[in-house]
């Protein structure tokens, strides 16, 4: 099984809006643009109500999900992952993978707190699902109390992530730290069961979502790679506009006992009095400031990532 992390944005929701009726690469666009317009493909109506249809222990029989499977039927979700140009995010997997979504593999959805990026983010899913409402799955959080557990492939995972359309580096210290738990719970920890196995590639595609959280994504691809215990490999993929297929994108890999002796001694706040003997990470998970150091959002997910312990150490 491979497992696809991918961040989505708001092209779906761009497409069905406004989509080019003399170019159009799905023939039925008109229509559902006129479902969408009235409700956001049943998000007005629904949007209140994922855990009740894609929840972890949500119920196959829930009034929610055979909404929203009459509506993936009604506008034949199973044929949007197919059409090149609906949106960034179908066409980067579909260029990495060579087809939409491999049977044999998962995908994780990242998407923001938002109505518009709850609605791309759930029909971008049903979509890899081809049309499959059931074989959706939605987290509402990643806190520490969060399990994963290992279903069959083939699963689409909508995980939202509170704070992702942050607009400052203090801002997206919270939902860092988040994305730094789903690297937890993907490849496992001292108290969390891992969810890939030995062998298992992890591939970030980067060409969708919101052009700000790149960079995070990058560096979460690249602390995944740099884990003693990552089962295998970590890429990262881009499709530039208008090309016919995918780089990959360089990644580094830190040693993680550094990341440990290091990042150790902040407080739960994400302050420490005195700045750390060694100095690798400063400027990328630590600021000096007037009263000692602080971390960045960057600090906040590896810490939560590579685990680190929250209790200050004497200075």
């Amino acid at each position: 099984m491979t497992v696809h992390v991918i961040s989505v944005g708001l092209s779906l929701v761009d497409f069905f809006e406004s989509p080019d009726r003399d170019e159009c690469p799905l023939p039925t666009a008109t229509e559902i643009n006129d479902l969408w317009q009235q409700e956001r493909l049943g998000l007005d109506e629904l949007g209140q109500r994922l855990e009740e249809a894609f929840g972890m222990n949500a119920s196959e029989e829930s009034e929610a999900l055979t909404r929203f499977q009459e509506l993936a039927e009604e506008v034949e979700a199973d044929r949007w992952a197919g059409h090149q140009g609906l949106s960034a995010e179908l066409d980067t997997l579909r260029t990495v993978a060579d087809t939409p979504l491999p049977p044999t593999d998962t995908a994780f959805l990242i998407t923001s707190d938002t109505k518009n990026g709850h609605a791309a983010a759930v029909w971008t899913a049903i979509a890899l699902a081809a049309g499959d409402a059931s074989r959706v799955c939605y987290l509402p959080d990643i806190t520490e109390e969060t399990l994963l557990v290992r279903a069959e492939p083939n699963r689409v995972y909508v995980v939202r992530i509170p704070g992702l359309d942050a607009a400052s580096d203090t801002a997206f210290r919270a939902p860092m730290e988040r994305m730094g738990r789903l690297g937890r719970l993907l490849v496992g920890g001292d108290r969390t069961e891992r969810f890939t196995r030995s062998g298992e590639p992890i591939h970030f595609h980067l060409s969708g979502g919101y052009r700000a959280t790149t960079p995070y994504l990058i560096a979460l691809a690249e602390w995944l790679r740099s884990l003693e215990h990552t089962p295998g490999d970590v890429s990262a993929w881009v499709l530039p506009e208008d090309a016919k297929s995918p780089f990959r994108v360089p990644l580094r890999r830190l040693r993680p006992e550094w990341v440990r002796n290091e990042l150790a001694g902040f407080d739960p706040t994400g302050w420490r009095s005195r700045a750390p003997v060694d100095d690798l990470l400063e400027g990328y998970a630590y600021e000096p400031s007037d009263t000692g150091v602080r971390l960045t959002a960057f600090g906040a997910g590896m810490r939560a990532l590579f685990g680190v312990n929250e209790e200050p150490v004497a200075q």
